[in-house]
């Protein structure tokens, strides 16, 4: 590339504007880009470009935007006579076009600020609708002949997908797209016809986009398609029916993703419905006829009549042209045509943006690649896509290999989003992978080879720049690794200098950096140039240009040179002597450009996806080098490398590093092996001197000090010996240091946590034993979130056992928490007194049930009992019903914690108790037995309301799990009501404010109507005897009726009648065209009088204005009012209905909180079993321990097994997951080898054919005799039936003759009276 210099020789210059050649991009994430113009020519749009396809013959006209703003809207015509084209920008437009001619016929503006989402002709075509998209969303109705809008209305605040006119009168419209539909009707009012937009309602079904909508033909009703795969019919703007597919107790959604459209097909008998799933699935309009006649309202179940399955596709749109479908798959980015069974790709492109373009070396064609991870080779000759290949990550950038390297100019290399460069070769057909790498680990920006071809470089997202030797990559198709460069920052451009050589760009800054290639390196740690010397280049570097290459650009055989100036490129051409410069005009999304080799095409990317060409000149203008191009039609023979699937695989770095660490770790190994085979050769060496050492005489044996090598040794194994020692006594100190913290820790959490341990005393003999209870420190937070085994209470706390020693046959009779006696079948030692005093005591407790059933319904008295703060009225607590929750917090977080500490303050209250009593008790050194049962039954009293509160706690965090999933809500609704308060506050401010302006100007109208009469009375002061009164009242008023009349004029008919005077009625007999002037005193007046009137004329005339001006103004008050006061109750009317929202939203709360069931763990002794009558045995589940051991054993072994049965699971998922993937392998192979089965049979047939029914072919002369008779008797059956059905429908006009002449004989019949009756009757029997 080379700087872009003036042309010098500027008087052989010719100047024209270049027009597009071809353009092969394609919108796919656009909805609905493929729009029927005619009977086989489909219109979709790309960028600012309008492209017309005709789908028999693939010819293709383009249409650019006026402005060269993108395309926001398209409509046909239902005539096919006109096209409708909205443009994006600033104050856009909407220009009509005939068609096919595509001449401008007009241009409307107004519809939108800066974008147009969507547009549709009405069913006669006489109007145009169009919806504008951020940030004014008008919906706008338009006289489109005539470029007025007709009606117009603000659209919802989303974007709008598309626009249907319902009825033929088009007085009914709807519009859809993101989670919303909106039914719109033209409504006549007293001031016109206006838009009345009405917003659907999903009635409970969860908010969706809506994609696509059908006016079903019966019921008033409207089918639309949703985004997670339902479908909804729609009547009297909300949600009627859901149709789901299956059965009722199996169903599932239409489709398993969004529904993309919907259409009619097959006469408008079926709907068409295609997903992002593949599936391409037709329903019967008759079959959901009979579901909505059946069912008013909920969900009917249908299946498809038909449905077909293209593989990973993901359609977005169809287009139906007759028995053909067009299907818009942007999963593969390509338009499919399905016709008779048979689906093929009609068109092909980038779905999404084109990263990067080159022309081929020497033949005609051209490589991109693109975002969506496709490889494509076009023949820009042929203007046709011959193939392409897709990979696993987005292709980044690509270049050809250097003719120098490829003599065939088929090797392409491209880089990706996830560091891998693969090397591939244009085939025949295909795309060959050749070299597949990962140099890299983040994004590939760009490659730059030497001018020898020796060297390529991979510039990374990162600042990295990979080197690779290239030399010989003509043999081996393979490159030689030499190292990687880091900078800071991404390199701007790269410019080689020599091969070892080459500069760039960073930031502000350009640098040099110089290296060598070391190979006498055997093994190497990383490919880091760690010997590269970096320096700042203080000057730019001559004859490199530094310009952004999408500013200007040069053709490489430097006879073409493109530059950018704003919105025009131009392109200046030079050859044999004649300069030629022709511009175009282009979008401000221009990623790149290129000229292909032989300098014929001009190529154009941008970053919408839009990929054009433009001629230079003829095909055969630039001397073509044919020879090259034929020689490299040969095909090399090369077999496909294995390619890099998978995006965790590792770079060459990390590669590198991973072999070097296996390296090290087998290295170890291998030397640990060795050392521990020594060892052994040695100790057996030396077992075997030590046994022939003990075989010697005792006086030639060798004693075992002298066995000893040597005293250095000894040293060493004793010094070895202690540091073990050592180290064995610093692991025990270790564990000692933990245990203690162990301790520590365990103390404050479980023994620090009591402020006061339970104590026990004991009876004399020591037979029986009371303990207290461990209290827990007042300031101890309740835990939210203790878990509810450790509400229930142990045996252990209510300590109440006997340990005296019994014999076989005695037992411990007393273990029920309600009772008070602790009883032995030895009471030899408890007094009579103290029985009767028990048992009076048991009689007692028996009257004060403790409904351990029902503990919310304990009784509390006295201190006992729990307080709560109640301001005013609330809702019931489950757990106790009897007390409520403050209204605000109704059934809150905060308040169910704050009920749980009252019920934690409520348990300590009684363990507190019962813990002073037994302090006084165990104070007192003689205890009685009377004593120590009152202290049992003082015990079990106190267990017993513990346990009622402890089961209150256990339902009260039972609530305090569900609560927090309506505090959202709760806070949501009180901020409502806030609000509405608020606003009523502030409207009311306003009606007062409304109501005083408009008492002032009432005020201030009685004024001037006494200023009025105050002139009136002083003018009647002035007419005396003989003084002409006619002749003064037409003074007074001429000049004011001349005024008003021009203030009429002026102001529109502002003024009201209202300002006349009460005397103006005397005067109305008399018109300013009299022949006296107002101006000249009339005849037999004074002069005095005369100027008195004209005084009161003036005075009058500003007492009209006055009255005038004030009226004005009290009609404004008047309006502000009612405004204000329609607001107000507006307001008033949204929160009352807010407040019966929350009203049913505390209902519903409260009722899902009673519906808790609550199940606890109590001993048989905690159980009243007196009255089994009234027990619910049913509800009990009552275990020994030692079952409940073997249940638990039971529990444990069902988890591990479940714990195996999900591994497996998860096994058995990943293998159906490896299946599925394999069979869609599979499918995709045979499905294209069906194709290419098929495609063989039409090249060499003309058609398909069926080999099976060729074999059973055989030449039979009596079967075309039977066949011939068959078809002849056919053809008289036919003639028969078309008789018959010609006598039918005679019988059948001539019933509808008979009775029409009966029903006017029977409402002849029913008009005569009953004296006209037998006249009739008379007549009629003569008729007949």
């Amino acid at each position: 590339m080379s700087k872009n210099t003036q042309l010098e020789d500027q008087e052989s210059v010719s100047h024209e504007e270049l027009s597009l050649t071809c353009n092969f991009g394609f919108d796919f994430k656009r909805r609905y880009n493929l729009v029927q113009v005619s009977e086989d020519v489909v219109g979709y749009v790309i960028d600012n470009l309008l492209t017309f396809l005709n789908v028999a013959t693939k010819e293709k006209i383009y249409l650019r935007s006026l402005a060269l703003g993108d395309i926001g809207m398209f409509a046909v015509h239902p005539h096919k006579t006109h096209i409708a084209i909205g443009e994006n920008g600033t104050s856009p437009s909407i220009s009509i076009y005939k068609y096919p001619t595509l001449e401008l016929e007009r241009t409307i503006r107004g519809g939108a600020e800066a974008v147009y989402s969507t547009g549709k002709f009405s069913h006669d075509g006489s109007l145009l609708a169009s919806v504008s998209g951020l940030p004014d969303y008008w919906f706008t109705l338009w006289d489109w002949k005539t470029g007025a809008i007709v009606l117009r209305a603000k659209a919802y605040g989303q974007e709008v997908f598309d626009i249907s006119f319902l009825s033929e009168k088009s007085e009914q419209i709807i519009t859809h797209g993101t989670g919303h539909i909106q039914f719109w009707k033209m409504v006549k009012t007293f001031t016109g016809l206006k838009l009345q937009g009405t917003l659907g309602k999903f009635n409970g079904e969860p908010l969706s986009d809506i994609t696509g909508a059908l006016e079903l033909p019966f019921h008033n009703m409207v089918l639309t398609s949703t985004e997670f795969g339902a479908l909804f019919v729609w009547s009297d703007g909300r949600i009627k029916i859901k149709v789901m597919r299956g059965t009722p107790s199996a169903d599932a959604d239409c489709h398993n993703c969004a529904i993309g459209s919907l259409a009619y097909v097959d006469g408008e008998s079926m709907i068409l419905t295609v997903g992002e799933d593949g599936w391409i699935k037709k329903w019967s309009v008759e079959h959901i006829s009979k579901a909505l006649t059946s069912k008013s309202s909920g969900v009917i179940h249908l299946n498809p009549i038909s449905e077909s399955l293209i593989a990973d596709a993901n359609i977005r749109a169809l287009c139906v042209l007759g028995d053909q479908l067009l299907l818009q798959d942007i999963g593969e980015g390509s338009i499919l045509s399905m016709q008779h069974g048979i689906t093929l790709r009609v068109l092909s492109a980038h779905n999404g943006p084109v990263t990067g373009v080159v022309s081929s070396l020497n033949t005609s064609h051209l490589y991109t690649c693109g975002e969506d991870g496709g490889v494509h080779c076009y023949n820009y000759l042929s203007r046709s896509l011959e193939f392409r290949r897709q990979f696993i990550a987005g292709a980044t950038a690509l270049v050809n290999v250097p003719l120098i390297l490829d003599k065939t100019g088929k090797h392409l290399v491209v880089g990706f989003a996830d560091g891998v460069i693969r090397v591939l070769m244009r085939d025949d057909s295909t795309w060959r992978l050749v070299l597949a790498t990962k140099p890299l680990t983040c994004r590939i920006t760009s490659f730059v080879w030497t001018s020898t071809g020796k060297r390529l470089a991979v510039v990374g997202e990162d600042g990295t720049v990979f080197i690779f030797d290239s030399s010989s990559f003509e043999l081996s198709k393979s490159f030689e690794i030499i190292g990687f460069v880091r900078f800071e920052a991404l390199p701007a451009d790269i410019t080689w200098t020599t091969d070892c050589e080459f500069t760039a760009r960073i930031n502000a800054e350009m640098r040099r950096v110089k290296f060598t290639v070391d190979n006498s390196i055997s093994e190497k740690v990383s490919y880091e140039i760690i010997n590269a010397l970096i320096e700042v280049v203080p000057e730019v570097v001559p004859d490199v240009d530094y310009k952004d290459k999408s500013l200007e650009y040069q053709s490489l055989s430097g006879r073409v040179r493109v530059a950018r100036r704003g919105s025009t490129l131009t392109v200046s051409s030079c050859s044999d002597g004649f300069n030629a410069v022709r511009d175009v005009r282009i979008a401000h999304t221009l990623s790149s450009m290129i000229v292909t080799h032989d300098d014929c095409y001009l190529i154009l990317t941008f970053k919408s996806g839009s990929f054009e060409m433009y001629a230079l000149g003829d095909e055969n203008t630039w001397n073509r080098d044919v020879k090259a191009e034929a020689a490299c039609s040969d095909s090399l023979q090369l077999h496909e490398v294995a390619d890099i699937t998978t995006a965790d695989h590792l770079s060459i770095e990390q590669s590198l590093k991973l072999a070097l660490e296996i390296k090290a770790r087998e290295k170890y190994a291998k030397t640990i092996g060795e050392i521990a085979t020594f060892a052994d050769k040695c100790r057996n060496k030396f077992d075997a001197l030590v046994a022939e050492n003990s075989l010697l005489a005792k006086s030639a044996q060798i004693s075992s000090t002298d066995l000893v090598v040597d005293d250095m040794k000894t040293q060493q194994i004793r010094e070895h010996a202690i540091e073990l020692l050592a180290q064995n006594q610093d692991e025990l100190q270790a564990s000692v240091r933990h245990a203690e913290s162990l301790t520590r820790r365990l103390q404050a959490k479980y023994f620090d946590k009591f402020e006061k341990l339970a104590q026990i005393i004991h009876t004399e003999d020591r037979k029986f034993q009371c303990a207290s209870f461990c209290l827990k420190p007042a300031e101890t937070d309740v835990a939210v979130d203790t878990p509810t085994e450790s509400l229930t209470v142990p045996s252990a706390i209510f300590d109440i056992e006997a340990r005296a020693s019994v014999s076989d046959g005695g037992q411990v009779a007393v273990k029920n928490e309600r009772t008070t006696i602790v009883s032995v079948e030895d009471e030899s030692h408890i007094t009579s007194e103290a029985r009767r005093r028990a048992e009076r005591l048991e009689r007692n407790a028996k009257m004060q049930q403790l409904k351990t059933h029902e503990p919310s319904k304990t009784t509390q008295t006295g201190a006992e009992a729990l307080e709560h703060k109640l301001i005013g009225c609330g809702f019931p607590l489950r757990c106790d019903p009897d007390s409520r929750v403050p209204p605000e917090e109704k059934l809150t977080t905060v308040g169910k914690i704050y009920e749980l500490r009252e019920i934690e303050e409520q348990l300590r209250n009684f363990q507190s108790t019962f813990n002073e009593y037994f302090e006084a008790m165990s104070s007192e050194g003689d205890r009685t037995y009377d004593m120590f049962s009152a202290l049992c039954y003082a015990k079990v009293n106190a267990i017993s309301k513990c346990k009622a509160a402890q089961l209150s706690r256990l339902v009260v965090l039972q609530e305090l799990a569900i609560v927090p999933e309506y505090d959202a809500k709760n806070l949501e609704m009180r901020n409502m009501q806030n609000q509405y308060q608020e606003d009523i506050d502030a409207a009311r401010i306003v009606v007062r404010q409304a109501e005083i302006a408009m008492n002032d100007q009432e005020a201030k109208l009685e004024r001037q109507e006494k200023v009025k009469a105050e002139i009136q009375d002083e003018f009647e002061r002035l007419m005396t005897p003989g003084v002409p009164r006619k002749a003064l009242i037409r003074v007074l008023q001429k000049r004011i009726v001349n005024e008003i009349k021009s203030s009429k004029i002026g102001e529109d008919c502002d003024s009201s009648s209202d300002s006349d005077s009460d005397f103006d009625d005397e005067a109305s007999y008399y018109s300013s065209s009299d022949e006296e002037d107002g101006g000249v005193c009339p005849k037999g007046c004074d002069q005095l009088v005369y100027k008195n009137v004209c005084e009161l004329r003036e005075r009058r005339f500003d007492a009209l204005d006055v009255y005038a001006e004030i009226q004005r103004g009290l009609e404004l008050c008047k309006k502000a009012y009612d405004l204000a006061l329609k607001k107000l109750r507006s307001i008033e009317e949204s929160a009352r209905v807010a407040e019966e929202n929350s009203s049913a939203f505390e209902k519903a709360k409260q009722q899902s909180l009673n519906g808790i069931h609550t199940g606890f763990v109590l001993p048989v002794s905690s159980i009243d079993l007196g009255d089994k009558q009234a027990l619910n045995c049913d509800e009990l589940l009552i275990f020994s321990k030692k079952k409940m051991l073997e249940l638990e054993s039971q529990i444990t072994k069902w988890e591990t097994e479940v714990t195996k049965l999900k591994r497996q699971h998860h096994e058995l998922k990943r293998e159906h997951a490896s299946l599925v993937a394999q069979r869609s392998e599979q499918t995709t192979n045979i499905q294209r080898l069906q194709q290419k089965y098929v495609e063989t049979q039409i090249r060499k047939f003309g058609k398909p054919v069926v080999l099976e029914e060729l074999d059973k072919v055989s030449y039979s002369e009596g079967a075309d005799e039977l066949k011939e008779k068959l078809r002849l008797q056919e053809i008289q059956n036919d003639k028969d039936i078309e008789e018959i059905n010609r006598e039918i429908i005679a019988k059948e006009r001539a019933l509808i003759n008979i009775t029409a002449e009966h029903t006017s004989a029977l409402d002849e019949l029913l008009s005569v009276t009953s004296a006209q009756l037998p006249e009739t009757f008379a007549k009629r029997f003569i008729h007949v």
